[in-house]
C-alpha cells in the first residue's frame, strides 16, 4: 500500500487512529547520495551515528490542533511549514491529539509504505525527523527503511528501544541536494504505532515552496433547511462589496424582503471577511432564496413552523440504524435495510476483565445496544453521555415526544419512540454490569474491523476491564432511567426498580474502586480514557480525574433516592459550569439539578446551580454576538468532534432559556443549528441527508459498505478541526484553518466520522427548536 501526501508537510502527528485508516511510523539515519552527515539524538543524549546534534527532550506536548506558528505574513494552524532561504530555518514542533489505534494492528496494514513529495526550488536542504514513541505496546514502533531522494538513509529502526515510552527521538539529515523541484521522503515497511511528531525542512540554499493561500468561498452561507417563522434569520456573505440584499419568493420570483448588509467583519477561524444579511423580520411561511449582487443566489430554503421536524426524526432514527443484534427490515429501514449483525451472545471475558466468578475465557451475553461510532464496537463511557442526553430530551420535552413517530419496530406500542430507542441501549448497558456491581469498559473486537456490513464483521467479541469511569457513567444513567421509566411501568414492568438497584450497586463498586482507569490491554480499539503511562501517582490523579463522574452519579442518585449519602457526595460539585463532553460529564449534573432540583435542594444551593448555568450561557451568547458568522464557535472550539462542541454549547445555553425565559439564550441555541445546517465556512450542512450540500462519504461502516449511494441519513459528522490526524491518508484538506479543515471522505475519521454522543445533542436541540419559544 502506497500513500502519498503531495503538499508541504512539516508537521504530521499520526498517532493511533480513532476508527480506521492506518497509522504511521518513523525514523532515519545515513544518506549515501546527498548528505554530508546524519545523526540521531536519544533520551540519553547519545547518538546512534556520528556526533550528536540538537537536544533530546522528553517534554513534547500532546496538544490537539497544535500551537499557532507564523511564517512571514502567513499563519497556519496544525501544520508546521519551514521556509529557510539564505540558510534560515524553522524548527518548531507541533503535535496533534493522541487517539486510539485501529488499522496498525491489522496485519494487512503492516509493511505500510507512504511518502511525502515536498515542493522546493532547486537547492540544498536539511531535514529533521522527530518521532514520539507512544504507550500502546512495549515493543514494536519499527520502520524498516527510510529513503530520501530515492536513496536509503536508514534501516531497521526500533523507536521503543531507543527512547522508551512517551519520549522523543530526533534524526537529522544534512546537505541534501535537490535538482528536480521536489524533495521526496519515503518510509517503507512501517510497523506498529510509533509517530512522526514533526518533519522540519530548512534550506542551506533554495526555498521550500509555501502553498498559495486557500481560495475563499464566494457562496452565501446560511441554514440550508430554513427557519422557524419567529426565529432569527441570518445569512453570511463572504468577500462582497455589496451593501444590500433581497429575499426572493421562489413561488413567483417576487422580492419578499429587502435589507442592508452589515459592515464587514473578519472571522479568524476561517480567515474570511464577511457581511451578515439579517432578515429576521420576514415571518411569512414559504420557500425563498437570498440574492446579493455579484453572488449566485443562495440555495432554496423554507420558513415554516415544522422546518426541523424531519431532521429531528432522522437524527433520532440514526440510533435505530446503528442498533446491534437486529436485522433492519425494509419496512422500517427503507434503502438501508440490512441483516442482523453482532448478536453478542458469546462474548469472551479477557484477562483484564477476569474475576474469581468470571475467570478469563468465560462466555457472557450482552446483546443489543448501539454501535458507538463509525465502527462496530460498544463503549460504556460514550454511551453514558449519549444515553443521558436523549433521556434529558424526553424529560424536558415530553409533550413533543408524545406525538413523534419515527417508524421503528416499536412504534405501534404506547411508548414514545425515543424511550423505545433508549431502551434498546439500556438493555445492553444492564448486561455490561458484573455481578459485583462493576461495569466493563467496552465490548469490542480485538481490532477495528474493515469496511464490512455488520453481518460480515464476525470477529470474536470481548469484554474488557471494569473501570471507575464506566461504572459511574452507568450509575448516573441508570438513576436517570429509573426516574424517567417509572411512568411507564406497564410497558416496562420492573425496569425502573431494576435500574435503581443497578445504579446503587454500581456506586458501591465505584466507592470501593475509586481509581481504576482504563489502560491499554490486548484489545486495540477505542479507549475513552485520559490515562497516560506518564502518570505516577494514580490515586491522586484518579481523585481529580473522576471527580466529574462521581459528582454526576451522586447528583442523579440523590435526585432519585433523596439519600443524604449522595447529597454529601455532591459536595465537590463545581460552581462553575462547563460544556459537557464524554471526558467531562459534570455539566450533566448541573442540567439535572437545574431541571429537577428546585424542590429538593436548599434555596441557596439551587440558586448556585441556576446562576452557574446562566453565567456559562452569558459567555456563549457573548461569543456568538462577537462572531462574524454569528455562531458561538471560536478557534479553541475546533477540536476533535468540533460539531459536538457547537451542539453541546447549544444544549447548555438552552438550559439557561429554560431557567429564565430569556430569548437571547434560545436564539443562541438556534444559531448553533444554523451553523450545523450550513452557516459555516465549509459550505456543508453537516447532517447526512439534509441540506443542499451534505456529507456523502461519512466515516461510518454501514454507509461505506452497503450498495446505496446515499449515506444513512440523520448523522452529524465530526466537523472541521486543524489536527487533521488522517492527513497522510486523505491528503486533500482544503485548508489548515480551524473552521475549514474538513473533508467529506470516508478516510477522514478526524473530521467525517459519526458517533452516538455527537448525535444526541443534535436530537435535543432539534426537539427544543420544534417545541419553540
Amino acid at each position: 500500500m502506497h500513500l502519498t501526501h503531495s503538499r508541504i508537510i512539516a508537521c504530521l502527528f499520526l498517532s493511533a487512529l480513532c476508527a480506521a485508516c492506518g497509522s504511521n511510523n518513523n525514523s532515519g539515519d545515513q544518506n549515501n547520495k546527498t548528505t554530508a552527515n546524519s545523526t540521531s539524538t536519544t533520551s540519553s543524549g547519545a547518538s546512534s551515528s556520528a556526533a550528536p546534534q540538537g537536544e533530546f527532550t522528553n517534554e513534547l506536548a500532546i496538544n490537539a490542533g497544535g500551537p499557532e506558528i507564523t511564517i512571514g505574513s502567513v499563519t497556519y494552524l496544525a501544520d508546521l511549514y519551514a521556509n529557510g532561504g539564505a540558510g534560515g530555518s524553522t524548527t518548531d514542533t507541533i503535535t496533534g491529539a493522541e487517539t486510539d489505534t485501529e488499522a496498525l494492528y491489522q496485519s494487512e496494514r503492516w509493511g505500510l509504505d507512504f511518502s511525502y513529495e515536498i515542493p522546493v526550488t532547486d537547492g540544498v536542504f536539511d531535514i529533521t525527523l522527530r518521532m514520539v514513541e507512544l504507550y500502546f505496546e512495549a515493543n514494536g514502533k519499527r520502520i524498516q527503511n527510510i529513503f530520501i531522494e530515492g536513496e536509503q538513509v536508514a534501516t531497521a529502526l526500533d523507536i521503543h528501544s531507543e527512547v522508551g515510552h512517551d519520549a522523543v527521538y530526533d534524526l537529522h539529515f544534512t546537505g541534501i541536494a535537490v535538482t528536480d523541484g521536489e524533495l521526496t521522503i519515503r518510509f517503507a515497511g512501517v510497523e506498529d504505532a510509533g509517530n512522526i511528531a514533526a518533519l522540519v525542512v530548512s534550506a542551506q540554499q533554495g526555498l521550500v515552496q509555501l502553498p498559495a493561500p486557500p481560495v475563499r468561498s464566494q457562496t452565501i452561507k446560511m441554514n440550508q433547511l430554513g427557519f422557524l417563522p419567529n426565529a432569527p434569520k441570518i445569512a453570511v456573505i463572504p468577500n462582497t462589496e455589496a451593501t444590500e440584499f433581497d429575499v426572493i419568493n421562489t413561488a413567483n420570483n417576487s422580492v419578499a424582503y429587502s435589507g442592508i448588509l452589515s459592515d464587514s467583519q473578519h472571522w479568524a477561524p476561517s480567515d474570511e471577511t464577511v457581511k451578515q444579511a439579517d432578515f429576521s423580520a420576514l415571518e411569512t411561511q414559504g420557500t425563498y432564496k437570498l440574492r446579493v449582487e455579484g453572488k449566485e443566489d443562495s440555495h432554496a430554503f423554507t420558513i415554516d413552523s415544522t422546518v426541523y421536524s424531519e431532521a429531528h426524526n432522522a437524527a433520532l432514527k440514526a440510533y435505530y440504524y446503528n442498533r446491534a443484534s437486529i436485522a433492519l427490515a425494509p419496512e422500517y429501514a427503507g434503502n438501508w435495510a440490512r441483516a442482523a449483525g453482532h448478536p453478542d451472545t458469546q462474548v469472551e471475558i479477557i484477562a483484564s476483565a477476569a474475576t474469581a466468578d468470571r475467570p478469563a475465557g468465560t462466555i457472557v451475553s450482552a446483546p443489543k445496544g448501539w454501535y458507538d461510532a463509525g465502527d462496530y464496537n460498544k463503549y460504556v463511557v460514550n454511551a453514558g453521555i449519549a444515553t443521558y442526553t436523549l433521556l434529558a430530551a424526553y424529560e424536558h420535552f415530553p409533550s413533543f415526544y408524545a406525538s413523534q413517530q419515527t417508524n421503528i419496530p416499536e412504534s405501534a406500542n404506547n411508548v414514545p419512540d425515543i424511550l423505545d430507542e433508549i431502551f434498546w441501549n439500556l438493555e445492553w448497558l444492564e448486561a455490561m454490569q458484573d455481578t459485583d456491581g462493576g461495569v466493563y469498559h467496552k465490548l469490542s473486537t480485538a481490532n477495528f474491523e474493515g469496511i464490512f456490513m455488520p453481518e460480515n464483521a464476525t470477529a470474536q467479541r470481548y469484554m474488557d476491564m471494569k473501570t471507575t469511569a464506566a461504572t459511574l457513567n452507568f450509575a448516573a444513567v441508570m438513576a436517570v432511567a429509573s426516574r424517567v421509566y417509572t411512568g411507564f411501568e406497564s410497558s416496562f414492568p420492573g425496569k425502573s426498580a431494576a435500574y435503581a438497584a443497578a445504579s446503587e450497586k454500581a456506586w458501591q463498586w465505584a466507592i470501593a474502586n475509586r481509581a481504576v482507569p482504563f489502560k491499554p490491554t490486548s484489545i486495540h480499539t477505542g479507549t475513552y480514557s485520559t490515562w497516560s503511562p506518564a502518570i505516577t501517582d494514580e490515586i491522586t490523579w484518579a481523585e481529580a480525574e473522576f471527580k466529574d463522574e462521581f459528582t454526576w452519579a451522586a447528583s442523579e442518585l440523590f435526585l432519585l433516592t433523596g439519600k443524604s449519602m449522595y447529597r454529601d457526595a455532591m459536595a465537590n460539585l463545581s460552581s462553575e459550569v462547563g460544556v459537557p463532553w464524554w471526558g467531562g460529564v459534570e455539566p450533566l449534573a448541573h442540567i439535572s439539578l437545574a431541571h429537577n432540583g428546585e424542590a429538593v435542594l436548599a434555596s441557596g444551593d439551587y440558586s448556585n446551580i441556576k446562576n452557574g448555568v446562566i453565567n456559562l450561557a452569558e459567555g456563549i451568547v457573548a461569543k456568538q454576538l462577537a462572531s462574524a458568522y454569528g455562531v458561538p464557535m471560536a478557534a479553541p472550539d475546533f477540536g476533535w468532534g468540533s460539531n459536538s462542541a457547537a451542539l453541546n454549547q447549544g444544549l447548555m445555553v438552552y438550559q439557561a432559556y429554560q431557567l429564565t425565559g430569556d430569548t437571547r439564550y434560545f436564539n443562541a441555541a438556534l444559531a448553533v443549528l444554523d451553523y450545523i445546517f450550513g452557516r459555516n465556512a465549509t459550505e456543508y450542512s453537516f447532517v447526512t441527508g439534509f441540506g443542499a450540500k451534505s456529507p456523502m462519504a461519512p466515516h461510518h461502516r454501514p454507509s461505506a459498505a452497503d450498495d446505496v449511494a446515499e449515506p444513512v441519513p440523520g448523522f452529524v459528522v465530526g466537523g472541521p478541526q486543524p489536527g487533521m490526524q488522517d492527513a497522510a491518508q486523505c491528503g486533500n484538506y482544503p485548508s489548515t484553518l480551524p473552521a475549514v479543515a474538513y473533508i467529506d471522505d470516508w478516510c477522514s475519521y478526524a473530521t467525517n466520522e459519526v458517533t452516538i454522543n455527537w448525535n444526541a445533542p443534535l436530537v435535543y436541540l432539534l426537539a427544543a427548536a420544534q417545541q419553540g419559544f
